[in-house]
């Protein structure tokens, strides 16, 4: 019933569309940090990124990854998960997993993931996340791989790469239950 969309200007704003075209849109954010990325289950929890600062270094390393709720035709920021970028919440709104790099001079992100509903702190799933390309600059880290099972299942499905001596990949099924 309904996309959220981001637009890339000087900054970016998350905005609600009614695919319908019935309704206009909506400006969900609007302050001088960019969001970003952004990721609805099928419950109405979004999740995107955001820019720490409006000064700060426009790369996905210097984002925080931030939980809110799409209810009453409106968003409703619910926490700031922590550090990281391009984050995937699962169909029932209970779990997302996103970027993270250990530090700046990192070629690679991490993987973590987050049980949304629980004090826990994420937990890294993988160490060195492979990308395509340079999608740092484009603000597309994930690009298409990594993706939740259906809804009711704890399946996360991502790409690693084989050892360095292997330039082939594969697909990893993780089960966090």
């Amino acid at each position: 019933d309904l996309v959220v969309a981001d637009t890339v200007e000087q900054i970016a704003h998350l905005w609600a569309v009614d695919p319908s075209g019935t309704s206009p849109a909506i400006q969900l954010t609007n302050d001088s940090r960019s969001d970003l990325w952004p990721c609805l289950s099928q419950t109405g929890r979004l999740i995107f990124h955001r820019r720490k600062g409006s000064f700060v270094t426009y790369s996905t390393r210097d984002t925080e990854l931030i939980d809110a709720r799409w209810a009453d035709f409106r968003l409703v920021p619910d926490a700031v998960i922590g550090p990281g970028a391009a984050g995937g919440v699962s169909a029932d709104g209970h779990r997302v997993f996103f970027l993270r790099w250990a530090d700046i001079t990192a070629e690679f992100p991490e993987l973590w993931v987050k049980d949304l509903d629980s004090p826990n702190q994420p937990v890294k799933v993988w160490d060195r996340f492979w990308f395509p390309g340079n999608h740092v600059n484009t603000w597309a880290p994930m690009g298409q791989n990594a993706a939740w099972g259906p809804r009711g299942s704890d399946d996360l499905y991502f790409v690693r790469p084989g050892p360095s001596t292997d330039p082939t990949f594969r697909i990893v099924g993780a089960n966090l239950e």
